[in-house]
């Protein structure tokens, strides 16, 4: 019979997340103001990744930024590209995937993730995480904000309050702390939030790391549904 493998399962404190969280989007801010269209960032994505002291890019590379406006909306893209590389985005294939066309530098890796390494430590994959969605929504404003809406959960947020407006989808008990995973080939992130954008939701996200790689696989899984939310 095969043993089953042996878990360790680090939880960590709701303080620490919204910490890494507050300093990642302070040091990710970009002005409102600048031309339309698509220009290099103004705003540095290798200031974002300082913030996190278990995670480090690799050698060689370096991540740049791109900054889409239109009047008072924006949106962003990041690259991990060589060191000393920051073509302008005229002089960068568009990829015509996405409404916004971003540009991408030919020498950029598929996915910037694949130029991040870390410590090992369960803690720099919780970085890794949270990196991930910060950077995803680099250069956002306005109606180019998502990420920004959701709030990180270590308990039930609607327990006693108008929990008749809730449908929930999840059946059984939840685990609410924010917690990594680690067997021996994989270590995987789990967290909850929620957010009022548009429906107010609970999601569960749950992010898995092959051991020594800082490029996740994942999920997210709707928990309940509430009352109508807000729009930007």
């Amino acid at each position: 019979m095969q043993k089953p493998q042996v878990r360790a399962v680090t939880h960590f404190p709701l303080e620490l997340l919204d910490d890494l969280r507050s300093q990642a989007g302070h040091a990710a801010t970009v002005s409102g103001q600048g031309p339309d269209g698509w220009t290099k960032s103004e705003t540095d994505p290798m200031d974002v990744l300082a913030v996190f002291k278990t995670l480090r890019i690799k050698p060689g590379y370096v991540l740049r930024g791109y900054q889409f406006r239109a009047h008072y909306d924006g949106n962003g893209v990041v690259s991990a590209l060589p060191e000393g590389e920051f073509p302008d985005p005229a002089d960068c294939p568009a990829d015509e995937r996405y409404a916004l066309a971003p540009p991408v530098p030919i020498q950029a890796l598929k996915s910037w993730m694949d130029a991040i390494e870390g410590d090992g430590s369960s803690l720099s994959y919780l970085s890794a995480s949270i990196l991930l969605r910060e950077l995803a929504e680099f250069g956002a404003i306005w109606h180019g904000c998502s990420w920004s809406s959701h709030q990180f959960l270590d308990a039930n947020p609607v327990a006693g309050h108008a929990a008749d407006q809730w449908q929930w989808q999840h059946q059984g008990r939840i685990d609410w702390r924010p917690r990594a995973t680690q067997n021996k080939n994989s270590v995987t992130i789990s967290c909850c939030t929620f957010t009022g954008l548009i429906c107010e939701q609970i999601l569960r996200h749950s992010d898995v790391f092959s051991i020594g790689s800082y490029r996740p696989t994942c999920k997210v899984v709707t928990l309940a549904t509430g009352p109508r939310g807000y729009v930007h």
